[in-house]
């Protein structure tokens, strides 16, 4: 059994059970938020990224914040007790907590994983995002729409699921971003289509736009479909081309996506702290 972290605002800390009240509001209304990150042996990678997202996603949803040091170093024990040897998954969750008893509720755990071998083979999807929505470009335990097109998604076998929004616009996927490649550019949709303002898209946007052609525009389902090279982006793929959106094929990884898939590894391997 994996160690991990419970705490409230009564104390707390590492447990070979994490569980948390029925009644807490993250389980009774999905009154939360989430942060998912990579690990390699006892790092994490881009650590600090990802607790400066998940504080702003607080500070947008009233939501009380233990603070950034005090979660990373609750982090950290959870992996040295775990003894990691490869790579892993860590999930930091935080919750309003349960009504009339504590205002927060911090949950933190770790599982192995497998590092993608494959491109993905993604799907259109039914589910509309809209951009008015409350959750839009954060990552909350209310992940219905995702959850539901992800669960489509592989229903028909596929690994993810493409969304839109109102104006049939694609905003990203069930589990990640999404860039195309068309004639040597690459796009990926704005920051206000209400995407999720992904760690790993941010990395691209602003460390890569010397060495790539690189640029934010509406995707539309048409150049999806004429694109040269399709790739989706997260914390725990990293990159991964893509070799199918449907009945449409793509290289995968194309020459573009090849090579920025070299360059941000290569990047990528000091982010793990």
């Amino acid at each position: 059994m994996n160690w991990g972290w419970v705490e409230d605002a009564r104390g707390g800390g590492l447990t070979q059970n994490p569980t948390v009240s029925a009644f807490d509001s993250g389980f009774t209304l999905g009154h939360g938020i989430f942060e998912t990150m990579k690990t390699r042996q006892t790092q994490i990678q881009f650590l600090d990224f990802h607790l400066q997202r998940m504080e702003k996603s607080a500070r947008t949803l009233h939501l009380e914040f233990p603070g950034a040091n005090a979660i990373n170093e609750a982090a950290k024990k959870v992996l040295q007790a775990n003894q990691p040897e490869g790579f892993g998954r860590l999930r930091i969750s935080l919750t309003q907590g349960e009504v009339g008893i504590t205002e927060w509720t911090l949950v933190i755990t770790w599982q192995p994983i497998e590092l993608w071998q494959k491109p993905a083979r993604l799907t259109l999807s039914d589910v509309t995002q809209f951009p008015q929505r409350l959750s839009k470009s954060m990552k909350t335990l209310s992940y219905i729409e995702n959850a539901f097109a992800l669960k489509q998604a592989q229903s028909k076998g596929f690994d993810d699921a493409i969304l839109f929004d109102a104006s049939g616009f694609i905003t990203e996927t069930a589990l990640a971003n999404i860039f195309i490649v068309s004639d040597g550019q690459i796009f990926t949709s704005p920051s206000a289509s209400g995407c999720l303002l992904g760690v790993t898209r941010n990395i691209i946007l602003t460390e890569f736009s010397r060495s790539y052609a690189i640029g934010e525009i509406d995707l539309t389902l048409e150049a999806v479909q004429s694109a040269d090279e399709v790739f989706i982006t997260s914390a725990i793929r990293d990159i991964q081309p893509v070799e199918c959106v449907d009945s449409w094929h793509y290289s995968a990884p194309g020459v573009v996506t090849s090579a920025l898939l070299i360059d941000y590894r290569d990047y990528a391997i000091g982010g793990f702290q």
